[in-house]
């Protein structure tokens, strides 16, 4: 009944363009959690929190990110899944809460590399109306 659990520490630094970054470390840690239901279908989810920054002030925020998805695996390499996962902001001046709706695809390459695709919706005002992307993992193991 215990899920398979994670507790991924995290941050974002400030790298690239003054356009694409908040000048700042912004630390955060992931806990991931999953329950396989039969050989098929699973359903994964993960709370997290992170330091964040709005553009009306420079002290920062708390974030907090809730995600829960359903899994399927068609095929040995093939799987679909489908997810809802909101963006919380606790005491930012104009950050709002975000909810989201997504979808996609991910395709096992190896026992060692996965490549996804996925899109998804806003399901509120404050969200992007749509999103597309594409994601590599890769798995290193120590022999």
């Amino acid at each position: 009944m215990l899920p398979e659990m994670a507790l991924v520490p995290q941050m974002t630094v400030p790298t690239g363009g003054s356009a694409f970054t908040k000048n700042q470390v912004l630390p955060g840690v992931n806990w991931i959690y999953g329950w396989d239901i039969t050989d098929c279908l699973t359903t994964p989810g993960s709370t997290q929190f992170n330091r964040a920054s709005d553009s009306a002030i420079t002290a920062g925020y708390t974030e907090w990110a809730q995600s829960w998805t359903v899994g399927y695996s068609m095929q040995d390499r093939v799987g679909m899944y489908s997810a809802w996962f909101a963006l919380m902001p606790d005491n930012a001046e104009t950050a709002q809460v975000e909810d989201y709706g997504n979808g996609g695809f991910p395709f096992l390459l190896n026992d060692d590399i996965q490549w996804d695709i996925r899109t998804g919706v806003g399901l509120n005002e404050a969200a992007d109306d749509y999103f597309p992307g594409t994601g590599l993992s890769i798995r290193f193991r120590s022999r």
